[in-house]
């Protein structure tokens, strides 16, 4: 748990370093309305205590491979409390992802 604490820690810090920015706000709301589309399914399954299927159908909606960080930080946020290792994935992946980017965006020189 403490590993949990430390990468959120730490995507928290590399994803939201300087505020939101325009594209920001974008992906919150289209994150939103895919969630507000999910939402009503999943809690019907959550609630029978099919926690398994209420997560997958968020990871569905949400496809790995068109996944910001942003939105990959929002799932593992999502999961947190009932899927503490799935959490602790998804976090550590958007911190990566970030982490990977802003490497190939620096130029030369420049530090």
């Amino acid at each position: 748990m403490k590993r949990h604490a430390v990468w959120l820690l730490f995507s928290l810090v590399v994803v939201f370093p300087f505020g939101a920015r325009a594209d920001d706000a974008e992906q919150m709301t289209a994150f939103k309305r895919v969630f507000d589309s999910v939402q009503p399914k999943a809690n019907a399954l959550t609630i029978e205590g099919r926690y398994d299927e209420s997560q997958e159908l968020f990871l569905k909606a949400f496809p790995e491979k068109s996944r910001t960080p942003w939105i990959t930080l929002k799932l593992g946020d999502l999961f947190f409390k009932q899927n503490p290792e799935k959490s602790y994935e998804l976090h550590k992946q958007a911190a990566l992802s970030v982490w990977k980017g802003s490497i190939r965006s620096e130029s030369p020189g420049t530090l």
